[in-house]
């Protein structure tokens, strides 16, 4: 008998939701690593030299693994709690 044998179908289906935003959570968090937070007033002049950073973070296509990784777990969580319950096996009539 699985955890999600005893929720209902609405049960079940917020369960898949909300596991996906966390997973776009974690998405989100995973994205942004190595990236500086943009923050304050963009419209004074830059000190710097340098007022955006164009290839911070991680790669691109190392993003897109993240993401597709992440989709392919909600998908298979997605169907693993989605599915229909295992029928109970009838029992023999007794004599």
């Amino acid at each position: 008998m699985r955890l999600t044998d005893r929720l209902s179908l609405a049960q079940r289906i917020v369960t898949v939701v909300a596991l996906g935003a966390a997973f776009a959570v974690i998405g989100s968090y995973l994205d942004s690593l190595g990236t500086t937070p943009f923050t304050g007033w963009t419209g004074y002049a830059p000190l710097n030299g340098s007022p955006l950073l164009v290839h911070a973070g991680l790669p691109g296509w190392l993003r897109l693994l993240s993401w597709l990784a992440l989709i392919g777990l909600w998908a298979v969580a997605a169907i693993r709690v989605l599915r229909p319950a295992p029928a109970e096996p009838a029992s023999p009539a007794q004599p």
